[in-house]
């Protein structure tokens, strides 16, 4: 036997005390949106799945999406003459209008296009609409033949159709096919970037931005995050032990023991483990006991996820203080933060008053459906950013006239007209009242006099 077959045979015996241990193999890795955290089959095709699916992974996207729809709408009214207003309140009470502008405005920020239907357009009493899935949705410019998905140029305004399910039923031109008066359509940024729509075709000014885009990634990383740390909890968990039996090793190498007899009894001390109960001590000589925490790594988990939460916080247009977060926050800080943040949100709600106001808009249409000059009449939201005013002043401004009784009772909370009259509705009646008052009360044994008999 030559020198190289022994010093072969020596290293793979020397190899074989060798216990390797592999996490993994290769260093190659590829990220994809088909997976993020414990959820599977994200949309990679159809945006408008997307969207749908990422706010609802976490309740740090869907309850901003909700708050904001909620503020942007906030204090809906219509303005006007009043005979048309009146009218419009109650056609607004009938088809619950204002839960429909509240979708309306979700389905905005969530997916940056809104087409809404118009159903009854011939009963103005009835008349309303509802919103199409986007997600079966593709707005066509002229000039755009449908089911043409391999055009090469860009689609732009101005638009000529509204299809749902463009592919299906080519025979049929109007199967699912909408003219631009029979809907009531926005978009938000349209112009700012182009969007491929459904089909594959790339669009300019048709399509809106999403809320959700720019916090994608950042929704894929606190995703993977949540699942990660939860793993390590169950792989590692909490108030485990590590317990090193180090006098097997120094007994290994000295040769006292051959690793079979390790083996065994390592699973011997193993079975006796079992029966140790909580707060229970472990007593015993020649092994190391350390406790696995939660920390995981060196990283600061917790402080990364609510990093994350933050930042996609602050893409839905909502600060920390307002979603409950208000520690480290002063007053005043707060509310200066507040005051910008609002009138972010006022140019978000102008874009909606003008998709319900403006032509194609559903108080223009009905307007015209009764009759009536559409000028009288539109829908406005609340300022958002304007100072909240003290109660004296607002009696004051109501003393001089400056606004009216109906106002005074709107910006106090209270319905605009009392739910029950009484004399105090025209005018204040105090000391009329007081003088009834006297007549209807008789003295008792107790002494009570009248004001007069004093």
């Amino acid at each position: 036997m030559t020198d190289t077959t022994n010093a072969a045979i020596d290293l793979d015996r020397k190899k074989s005390n060798i216990v390797k241990v592999f996490a993994s193999t290769g260093i190659e890795r590829k990220d994809t949106i088909y997976k993020a955290g414990a959820f599977r089959n994200f949309d990679t095709t159809n945006r408008f799945n997307l969207y749908r699916q990422l706010s609802l992974t976490s309740p740090h996207v869907f309850i901003p999406l909700q708050k904001l729809a909620l503020t942007l709408v906030k204090g809906i009214r219509f303005e006007g003459k009043s005979s048309v207003v009146k009218n419009f309140e109650k056609w607004s009470e009938r088809i619950n209008f204002e839960e429909k502008t509240q979708t309306l405005a979700r389905l905005l920020c969530r997916d940056g296009t809104y087409v809404g239907l118009y159903n009854n357009v011939k009963n103005p009493d009835k008349m309303g609409f509802e919103p199409l899935l986007m997600s079966q949705t593709t707005i066509v410019p002229r000039g755009v033949t449908k089911g043409s998905a391999d055009v090469t140029f860009i689609l732009t305004p101005p638009i000529n159709r509204f299809y749902v399910n463009e592919m299906g039923n080519l025979n049929d031109l109007e199967a699912g096919s909408y003219r631009p008066e029979q809907v009531m359509y926005g978009s938000f940024c349209a112009n700012d970037y182009t969007f491929r729509d459904i089909l594959g075709r790339e669009t300019y000014g048709i399509y809106g931005t999403s809320l959700i885009t720019p916090i994608e990634d950042l929704i894929y990383k606190y995703l993977d995050l949540v699942e990660g740390y939860t793993k390590y909890i169950k792989k590692y968990g909490i108030g485990r032990y590590f317990i090193d039996y180090r006098i097997l090793g120094d007994m290994l190498a000295a040769g006292e023991i051959s690793m079979v007899e390790a083996q065994e009894i390592m699973q011997e001390l193993s079975d006796e483990h079992q029966y140790i109960e909580e707060n229970q001590d472990i007593i015993g000589a020649g092994f190391d006991i350390k406790q696995l925490d939660s920390g995981g790594s060196n990283i600061n988990v917790t402080g990364f996820k609510e990093s994350l939460e933050t930042d996609i916080q602050v893409g839905l247009l909502q600060a920390p203080l307002t979603m409950g977060r208000a520690e480290g926050t002063t007053y005043a800080a707060g509310y200066v933060s507040e005051a910008d943040r609002l009138v972010v949100l006022e140019g978000l709600q102008k874009k909606i008053m003008s998709i319900l106001n403006d032509e194609g808009g559903v108080v223009k249409q009905r307007a015209l459906a009764l009759g009536k000059n559409p000028d009288d009449i539109r829908v406005v939201f609340e300022e958002l950013s304007k100072p909240a005013v003290q109660p004296g002043d607002l009696l004051d401004a109501y003393t001089m006239s400056v606004i009216n009784k109906p106002e005074l009772r709107v910006s106090l909370g209270f319905p605009k007209e009392m739910i029950e009259k009484d004399e105090r509705d025209n005018g204040d009646n105090t000391i009329e009242l007081l003088k009834r008052g006297r007549k209807s009360r008789k003295p008792t044994d107790t002494g009570m006099k009248y004001p007069s008999e004093e």
